[in-house]
């Protein structure tokens, strides 16, 4: 007999849905049951009392309102929250545009993983990468409609990433509020356009706050100076261009902004404690 999956909302203008046959699954110590990625309506309401498994939901456009643990949170990209069995729940949407994903999961394992993830049912955090997260999740949903016996495992091994990213948090009642809404535009601005931004200056011009104001934020959100981050985007795509092509290390140089190699080579040195050059020696030979 086959056991009931966790119920669905319809009030959804588009989703997509991954199921595991729960039939056919052996009990296991983390058995992802049923993932989803949802665009909900403007009249997107739940409210349960209980859910039959753990869940995990994360959202990534769009604003609502969460009732979890008692207390009512303003829902906005980058939240991530769990609840479960025995933990009442309740989520809306506060206009078009709220889009999310979710997992439902069950096993042994459940109870810890969440714990190290600061995600006990009935909490929530503001992870700092939730775009990983989603496109995690994507990699579960991609699975749909897969007869394979690497599914369940895979899915598993997908969730446990999934919990892992979400150890990394932003500071809560700081990150989302007042002017420190910059946070979260300013590491997708970071991840986008990192070759083209070439200062901090520049980065907070973008965003419309002083250098000062933004390099507080990072620091009250718990992540490094955004010019150091800056760096190390860039330094990472210097050394994967080093290592796997014929760029040489001029054209490199300027392709980052730099004004002469030497002053990209000092940076680089500085960043990994080896030149340019020796690192691209240190390429395997062609077969």
């Amino acid at each position: 007999m086959k056991t009931s999956l966790p119920p669905l909302s319809s009030q959804v203008a588009g989703a997509r849905y991954y199921f595991l046959d729960r039939a056919k699954g052996r009990q296991s110590d983390l058995q992802v049951v049923l993932a989803g990625r949802e665009q909900c309506r403007p009249d997107y309401r739940i409210f349960r009392e209980s859910y039959p498994t753990h869940a995990l939901e994360v959202v990534v456009a769009g604003i609502g309102v969460l009732q979890l643990g008692g207390k009512t949170q303003r829902l906005v990209p980058g939240m991530v929250f769990s609840y479960g069995p025995g933990i009442p729940h309740g989520i809306s949407a506060e206009g078009p545009g709220l889009v999310k994903y979710f997992v439902d999961f069950t096993g042994r394992e459940s109870d810890e993983l969440l714990a190290t993830a600061f995600l006990k049912p009935g909490r929530s955090i503001l992870a700092r990468h939730p775009d990983q997260i989603a496109a995690l999740i994507d990699l579960i949903l991609d699975r749909a409609g897969e007869k394979s016996r690497v599914n369940e495992g895979l899915c598993a091994d997908y969730l446990r990433a999934i919990l892992r990213l979400c150890t990394e948090t932003l500071g809560k009642k700081r990150g989302v509020r007042g002017r420190d809404d910059c946070l979260r535009p300013a590491l997708a601005l970071i991840n986008a356009e990192y070759l083209r931004i070439r200062s901090v200056s520049e980065l907070s011009s973008r965003l419309g706050v002083t250098p000062e104001h933004l390099t507080r934020t990072f620091r009250r959100g718990g992540l490094q100076q955004p010019s150091l981050l800056l760096a190390s985007k860039r330094m990472s795509h210097a050394a994967g261009l080093l290592l796997s092509g014929d760029a040489k290390v001029k054209q490199i140089a300027y392709e980052l902004g730099f004004t002469t190699p030497f002053h990209f080579s000092a940076a680089f040195k500085r960043h990994y404690g080896c030149s340019p050059r020796t690192l691209r020696d240190r390429r395997a030979p062609s077969a």
